[in-house]
């Protein structure tokens, strides 16, 4: 084992929210179709008569165009969960040396599809120092005290990754600071970090 983060717990929340915009943005979806098929079958004298004034002032006499408006509106939520899948897929859960150090496997963040990549040693790299001198695994990002709250929390998100570069793979992984480095941050870049790039 050469990482690990000690819980899969955060990632989980990403999944949670993503089904909780799902419900919401599937029950404006229904509510828009319901309320568009009210005003498209309302007449003139109805639409004079009446209080209840519709929320939409365009008639969309179309079935199907008022379909492709709710099934637009119910999207967003399905967009927000698979936003989070693909943010979770991007971390790295775990990385463990196999084949007598000969690759290193990695496991993503995942809940649903976790994927392991098994890939040479010698095709993975780090673009920055793992080890910072700074907290318990001495990998943590230092924050000034007299830093701005707002900087502060920008200079903490900017330095929270690690990038893990896998050759063939387009987007790089990110190894979070308050996870694991087994046996130190030291070994970790001993064996990952170079100050430029491979391929």
């Amino acid at each position: 084992m050469l990482y690990k983060l000690p819980s899969r717990k955060d990632y989980t929340r990403f999944y949670f929210m993503g089904m909780l915009h799902m419900v919401f943005w599937s029950i404006l979806a229904v509510g828009a179709y319901k309320e568009l098929e009210r005003t498209a079958e309302m007449t003139p004298e109805e639409e004079a008569e009446t209080t209840d004034k519709p929320v939409f002032n365009v008639k969309v006499e179309s079935p199907v165009a008022r379909q492709l408006i709710a099934g637009a509106i119910g999207s967003v939520g399905v967009l927000f969960l698979v936003a989070g899948h693909i943010h979770c897929g991007r971390h790295v859960l775990s990385i463990k040396v196999v084949n007598q150090g000969k690759n290193l496997a990695i496991e993503n963040c995942k809940v649903f599809g976790r994927k392991v990549v098994v890939a040479p040693a010698e095709n993975v790299q780090t673009l920055k120092r793992a080890f910072t001198g700074v907290g318990p695994n001495g990998a943590e990002v230092d924050v000034p005290q007299s830093m701005p709250w707002y900087q502060a929390l920008w200079t903490a998100v900017r330095r929270q990754d690690v990038p893990l570069v896998v050759k063939g793979k387009r987007s790089p992984y990110k190894v979070v600071r308050t996870g694991d480095f087994i046996p130190t941050a030291q070994a970790f870049d001993a064996l990952l970090y170079s100050e430029t790039k491979k391929w």
